[in-house]
């Protein structure tokens, strides 16, 4: 936690056992107010708790190109969730805005693959699987709707990965993620590659 620096004090983490878990209903972030400072000039990623790959590159990456914009001005449950996605041990991502701008952590990389990692960081989320965006649109509808989380198991989605098409199978929990105010702002998903045990 940030302590007397931090903008958050808790974040409740959705957890996916690998083979056999279930959602939960709601990705529930609890925020704190913490000193308006937190985030300072010198340093605006003071309330990025992790190291790592995808840590660094949350840093190092342009957001004023993006409509996410400076991290300066990201709200304290943007900033709670990239905390809570780059701490996971799970493959995990987070879909935020309008556009569903991807963010995800070290876990994640080989499910994306060198052709997608990392080029579709920072991106919106239809770029990073055009191959699937129907199919991950309905879902994201779905909790944007019901405000409820979507959960599948041992789902056959055909990639393009590795310079190819591959079939490959996944459990993962789609949960909503609320703003500050309350309202629909992304997606938390913490998902499981399962392609080697249903091909075994």
């Amino acid at each position: 936690m940030l302590g007397a620096r931090g903008t958050w004090a808790l974040c409740r983490a959705l957890i996916v056992r690998a083979e056999c878990g279930r959602p939960v209903q709601n990705l529930d972030i609890s925020l704190a107010v913490g000193e308006a400072s937190a985030v300072t000039a010198i340093d605006p990623f003071s309330w990025l708790v992790r190291k790592g790959e995808m840590a660094q590159r949350v840093r190092d990456f342009d957001w004023a190109s993006t409509e996410l914009g400076e991290p300066v001005t990201w709200p304290a449950s943007l900033k709670a969730s990239v905390n809570l996605c780059l701490a996971s041990g799970y493959p995990m991502y987070v879909w935020w805005g309008p556009s569903l701008i991807n963010i995800y952590n070290d876990a994640y990389v080989p499910i994306a693959g060198p052709a997608k990692h990392p080029r579709c960081f920072g991106r919106p989320a239809e770029e990073t699987w055009p191959e699937i965006w129907p199919v991950l649109e309905e879902f994201v509808e779905e909790v944007r709707r019901t405000g409820q989380a979507v959960w599948r198991e041992e789902l056959l989605m055909p990639v393009q990965r590795n310079g190819q098409r591959e079939d490959a199978y996944f459990t993962f929990s789609f949960n909503p993620v609320p703003g500050d105010d309350g309202s629909f702002q992304g997606i938390a998903c913490i998902c499981h590659e399962v392609t080697g045990r249903i091909k075994s």
